[in-house]
């Protein structure tokens, strides 16, 4: 839009006479369907004034379109002055005659705005996929930063260039048209396009349907590198984050288990900003696990937005302060023989000793 078209300018016209002076303003712009207002002051007039305003061609003085107000003395009147919506480029001037309580009369020429109406096309996303709901919006904007209050019409085509839906044409409400389109569950796949209409310009906007492909995250787990059973507790942090460094908003659940008795185990959940921490009692891990033998912890994330879920898992590894002797073996029963091919029992005592 060139600057000169994003500033008002007004033409002001004024006589003196023996009665009074008058001033009459209007816009240098005239463009198609919107009035032209024109605004007008008398002063010193004898009695109310008759304005008539009219649009004429420059160059053999046929008129366009009239009209005409009463003005009071010393009171600003404004008049509208309709410009019809199919009026075609030329050299335009505007004429304004007064009579009554102050008599006058004068021309000016005015400029016919070409490029008269500029559409702005806006969807809350840029892909979509099967399934989806697209919303979309016009903006409807005059060269003098006005909302356009004339018809439009948004017109929108698959990927194969099919018209799915047509809306309008249908009056513009405060410069905005907007709507939403319900994908179906196996829609063309491709670039679609949405088109606006109105006062014989057209703008368009492309987007992408595709087969969606949730994106992918990662989650890691740290610990710390020396982990012992005489320690209050253990800390435990998750992360996740997605392929394009995003922070993952969901639910983390962590897991942990003996890996040979998995029935032996404990599960801590919370929700997870891209990071989160599990602090465990030391005693937790003594009272519900088997802590001499393999542990291993599982961390699964949920992404709220998307309802993906990733896993990540690996070992928890004790450091034991405590010293295992070997194991003792005593047989306490007094059976002395065995009969070949039946099952013998008996009785044995396992000792541990621990030294600190």
């Amino acid at each position: 839009m060139p600057d000169t078209m994003l500033v008002i300018i007004l033409l002001t016209v004024s006589a003196t006479l023996v009665e009074g002076t008058y001033v009459a303003s209007f816009p240098n712009s005239l463009l198609p369907g919107i009035s032209l207002k024109i605004r007008v002051h008398t002063s010193s007039a004898s009695a109310n004034v008759h304005v008539g305003a009219s649009l004429k061609y420059a160059q053999n003085d046929t008129v366009v379109q009239t009209a005409s107000s009463s003005v009071q003395n010393g009171i600003s009147k404004t008049i509208d002055l309709k410009v019809p919506d199919n009026l075609m480029p030329s050299q335009y001037k505007v004429s304004i005659t007064g009579s009554g309580g102050l008599s006058f009369h004068n021309e000016s020429k005015i400029h016919y705005e070409e490029d008269s109406l500029f559409l702005l096309i806006q969807t809350d996303k840029s892909r979509y996929s099967a399934g989806q709901l697209v919303r979309f919006r016009v903006a409807f904007i005059l060269p003098n930063l006005l909302n356009y209050q004339g018809k439009g019409t948004i017109t929108i085509k698959d990927g194969k260039g099919n018209k799915i839906e047509v809306i309008g044409p249908q009056q513009v409400t405060d410069g905005v048209m907007s709507g939403k389109l319900q994908l179906s569950n196996e829609p063309v796949f491709g670039e679609w396009e949405i088109i606006a209409d109105a006062r014989e310009t057209s703008s368009s906007k492309v987007i992408e349907v595709y087969d969606y492909i949730l994106p992918k995250f990662l989650v890691d787990i740290k610990m710390p590198e020396v982990i012992k059973t005489t320690q209050a507790s253990l800390p435990i942090d998750i992360s996740a984050r997605f392929t394009f460094n995003k922070d993952v908003l969901g639910n983390c659940t962590i897991l942990i288990y003996n890996e040979k008795k998995t029935w032996y185990n404990m599960q801590f959940s919370k929700e997870i900003q891209g990071t989160t921490r599990f602090t465990i009692p030391m005693s937790q891990f003594k009272g519900r696990l088997e802590v001499y033998s393999k542990i291993n912890i599982r961390a699964t994330v949920t992404d709220h937005a998307t309802a993906l879920s990733m896993v990540t898992e690996r070992e928890i590894k004790f450091t034991f302060d405590e010293v295992l002797q070997p194991l003792t073996i005593n047989k306490v029963d007094y059976k002395d023989s065995f009969i070949p091919g039946m099952t013998y029992e008996t009785n044995v005592s396992v000792i541990v000793k621990i030294a600190k």
